[in-house]
């Protein structure tokens, strides 16, 4: 069984593959799904020595959020934040890059 936070993760690369135009700029393998045990992806910066082939290259990236099990007498709450990363090798992003 699969934890929720991965599911929310999993549907959000479901909504951009679903996008052709996200899908015919990013490459499968530049599509960075870090459940598949891809961590060393999500390390990447715009430092790294990357190859041309390399990009565009997007990351979800789960970051912080918070969790506060007793709020009240009757609920508790969890929420998690995820970034999207996009490198293309360029430092200005355009309306062109995400119409």
């Amino acid at each position: 069984m699969i934890d929720p936070f991965t599911e929310v993760l999993q549907k959000i690369w479901e909504l951009l593959e679903s996008r052709a135009d996200i899908t015919d700029l990013v490459k499968i393998g530049n599509r960075g799904k870090l459940w598949e045990g891809n961590l060393k992806i999500a390390s990447l910066g715009p430092e790294d020595d990357l190859s041309p082939s390399d990009l565009p290259l997007i990351i979800i990236e789960p970051i912080g959020g918070a969790m506060n099990p007793f709020a009240t007498s009757t609920d508790g709450y969890a929420v998690q934040g995820y970034r999207i990363r996009m490198m293309d090798g360029n430092l200005l992003f355009t309306r062109f890059t995400f119409p």
